[in-house]
């Protein structure tokens, strides 16, 4: 089988790792990469010297010499992009979120479908063993009924021109609650402020899950600090992922609250259960390289991923909700 002929638009903050790793990847060739800047372009034809560069998104989107384009633009630029690619008949790998709207990630999915084409969205915390593991943890049950999810992901910018904070941010939280838990977002209400632009900075953001479940998350430009901290909670045990950690990125604590009934039958008494930790092994790996092995293998497979248009629907659909809740002061905003 021939190998996959990739285009890659956009050589910022997130197009090098993409071309790092598209390029080592013995599935496909990097063809050629576009980007607008000059500088960036010009670094590009450095480190890249077989990869064809070009300013025209025209050069990747109506090539016939290219089966798979990879978008790493802003994401006002998403839906005409991946749009353009669908219609021209290529594969889609495009950068998170999916769309600005709901209306343009329906679109999009919509034409992936008729054109039997792959479209995914990159979440690449999806293919972290952290992320694997908790998946596991909570499919298994050991953690129990899932009572909350609760994460701080801030730090000192990069403070975007184009989104807010929960655009830039939370979408790695959505992302990764779709993946693992057992239920769907039914309702979500956000407060955030803004200091220094058009965007809010900061801000903490409600969602209300099925099977009362209640999501938290904090997202912040402004803290001297790089936290990324998760808090999962179960009825039989509770889950700690810190991201940052090298080692013990993932403890599970034996801890709880179990619920005794008093003997009139009307009330309840909350005694709480203090066990003992343990920390499960991961597999070091990097993983944007296992997703794009994963991407070439649908692409191969004719599969559907699992981070596919519909994955990458449902969180934008939050993100939309989540800015008539900011523009209402926190007004809580059904799905």
């Amino acid at each position: 089988m021939d190998k996959l002929q990739v285009g890659l638009i956009g050589y910022g903050y997130w197009g090098p790792n993409l071309a790092r790793n598209f390029s080592t990847n013995k599935r496909c060739v990097l063809k050629r990469i576009v980007e607008i800047d000059s500088g960036r372009r010009n670094k590009a034809a450095q480190s890249y010297p077989g990869v064809e560069t070009a300013a025209e998104a025209a050069a990747i989107l109506d090539a016939p010499d290219i089966d798979v384009v990879v978008i790493a633009t802003p994401v006002s630029s998403h839906f005409p992009l991946a749009r353009q690619a669908l219609l021209q008949g290529k594969h889609v790998w495009l950068e998170k979120p999916l769309t600005r709207t709901v209306a343009e990630a329906q679109e999009l999915v919509e034409l992936a479908a008729a054109r039997n084409r792959v479209l995914l969205v990159d979440h690449t915390f999806l293919f972290t063993s952290a992320v694997g593991k908790i998946k596991s943890v909570i499919a298994s049950g050991e953690l129990g009924r899932i009572l909350y999810y609760d994460s701080v992901r801030v730090n000192l910018g990069l403070i975007q021109s184009d989104v807010n904070v929960v655009w830039d941010l939370a979408p790695h939280d959505l992302a990764v609650m779709d993946h693992v838990l057992q239920a769907r977002a039914q309702a979500i209400s956000v407060h955030g402020v803004r200091h220094f632009g058009r965007y809010e900075e900061l801000a903490h953001v409600a969602l209300y899950f099925e099977g009362n479940v209640m999501a938290h998350l904090h997202v912040n430009w402004l803290s001297p600090v790089k936290v990324r901290h998760t808090l999962i909670g179960g009825d039989k045990k509770m889950l700690v992922w810190n991201d940052l950690e090298n080692e013990e990125k993932i403890r599970i604590y034996d801890k709880g609250v179990d619920v005794l009934p008093l003997e009139d039958g009307y009330q309840a008494l909350g005694q709480y259960r203090i066990g003992g930790m343990y920390s499960p092994a991961l597999e070091t790996r990097e993983a944007l390289a296992t997703e794009v092995n994963y991407f070439l293998d649908c692409v191969e497979r004719g599969e559907t991923p699992m981070n596919d248009g519909l994955a990458g629907l449902r969180v934008v659909q939050m993100l939309e909700a989540a800015d008539r809740s900011l523009a209402a002061r926190g007004a809580l905003v059904e799905l």
